[in-house]
């Protein structure tokens, strides 16, 4: 897959943050935009597909590792909210 640095996929979902940072096997960047926390991953040329494989369940993750990346993502929004500063970094 091909990275380009300037482009980001955002989204404010935990539940797919936490399945692309899986499937990906990268962590996302946190951002703080109008109040909400933005969830930043490279855009890649098969994060499309990825996204497609999570939706029709051709990729599929544990319970215990999704059930701690939801957690972890929820702990970083929590912290960057009361804060207002990066926790991506954590």
């Amino acid at each position: 897959m091909n990275e380009n640095p300037k482009k980001l996929f955002k989204i404010a979902d935990i539940w797919l943050a936490s399945a692309l940072s899986l499937a990906l096997k990268v962590e996302p960047k946190l951002s703080l935009e109008d109040g909400r926390v933005i969830f930043s991953f490279p855009a890649t040329d098969g994060l499309l597909e990825i996204m497609q494989g999570i939706s029709s369940g051709k990729i599929k993750f544990d319970f215990i590792s999704y059930s701690e990346k939801v957690k972890q993502l929820k702990h970083q929004l929590i912290v960057m909210k009361k804060g207002g500063k990066d926790a991506s970094s954590m």
